[in-house]
């Protein structure tokens, strides 16, 4: 039975759901953390790429060469500030360990699985059916989905305004992808925000809540141009 793209996209996302809640809780309770989610995050991204290549629809899912984005270099800046925004703050150096590796591997494979699920496959299911309904589908299901956190032991507040910042960022994503047909830039910069979440500073909770607020000023904002652009283009065809 051929199924739909868009129980395709949901399949994708329950079983990432699912499989990675499961695989963080036994590594919990092994001692290691990420020690089972990180081959899981492999797989699951290999998976991912080789059906999608197979499926002769990489560049439809926006997996292009970059060299052939059709923007002002400037229009990359907004990625630039948000992939940072770990180190703003200052840089926590110390010596690396395999706990480190376990880290980074699995958050470059989630920033990767989660930009091709919710973006690629989600989004073009569901574009044709209303572009502003995708768009704000494919936001506020990325980032009230970071509410699964909290069955990780994270704590309400900040895990409330990762919520809002990782909206802002979805809806930044969604839309650089429906304007530029490009997701490799937004799997960069959402995979390096991850992965160097382990050199950030530990800091208050008021200072959490300032980078949550400049982040969600940026992204939002940069949603929000690309929003108009895309508008006016529409509009002018």
């Amino acid at each position: 039975m051929k199924l739909s793209p868009l129980t395709r996209a949901l399949i994708w996302i329950g079983a990432y759901v699912i499989s990675f809640s499961a695989a963080d809780a036994l590594s919990e309770s092994l001692g290691t953390p990420m020690l089972i989610t990180c081959p899981l995050a492999l797989a699951m991204t290999a998976v991912l790429l080789i059906r999608i290549f197979r499926s002769g629809q990489a560049g439809f899912y926006g997996l292009r060469r970059l060299n052939t984005i059709r923007l002002h270099p400037l229009h990359i800046l907004p990625f630039i500030l948000i992939a940072s925004a770990n180190f703003w703050g200052g840089v926590n150096l110390h010596p690396p360990t395999a706990q480190d590796a376990l880290h980074i591997v699995t958050m470059l494979c989630v920033g990767l699985i989660e930009e091709v699920i919710f973006r690629g496959l989600l989004f073009r299911a569901i574009e044709k059916d209303g572009y502003t309904a995708a768009i704000i589908i494919c936001g506020l299901t990325f980032g009230i989905g970071h509410i699964m956190n909290l069955l990780s032991g994270a704590e309400f507040l900040p895990t409330l305004m990762q919520i809002v910042y990782a909206s802002a960022a979805g809806f930044c994503f969604t839309l650089f992808f429906s304007k530029t047909g490009h997701l490799i830039p937004c799997i960069i910069c959402h995979s390096l925000l991850n992965a160097t979440s382990i050199f950030s500073v530990p800091s208050s909770l008021a200072v959490q809540a300032v980078h949550a607020l400049l982040l969600t000023v940026i992204a939002g904002g940069y949603a929000l141009y690309l929003y108009r652009m895309k508008s006016a283009e529409n509009a002018a065809q």
